[in-house]
C-alpha cells in the first residue's frame, strides 16, 4: 500500500535542495510500471488464473489445488 502512495504521490513537489549536497538522477522511474512475472505461466496455471479472474475459482478451490500440487 505505501509502495501505491509513493507512486501515486508527486514527488517532484518534495524535492528541496539542500546546500552541500550534489543533485543525483532519480533511481526510480516517473511513470508507474506494469508488475513484471518472475516466470511466465504454464497452460494449467493460465487455466486457473483465467477462471479466478472470471469468478469461476475461489479460494477454497484454489488451495486444494495447491494442496494437490505440493504431493506430487
Amino acid at each position: 500500500m505505501l509502495l501505491d502512495v509513493y507512486r501515486k504521490a508527486d514527488m517532484r513537489s518534495y524535492r528541496k535542495s539542500v546546500d552541500g549536497f550534489i543533485e543525483a538522477s532519480s533511481l526510480t522511474v516517473d511513470e508507474p510500471l506494469e508488475p513484471l512475472a518472475l516466470c511466465v505461466p504454464n497452460p494449467e496455471e493460465l487455466a486457473l488464473l483465467k477462471g479466478i479472474d472470471k469468478g469461476d475459482i475461489v479460494v477454497v478451490v484454489l488451495l486444494k489445488y495447491l494442496k494437490m500440487e505440493g504431493t506430487r
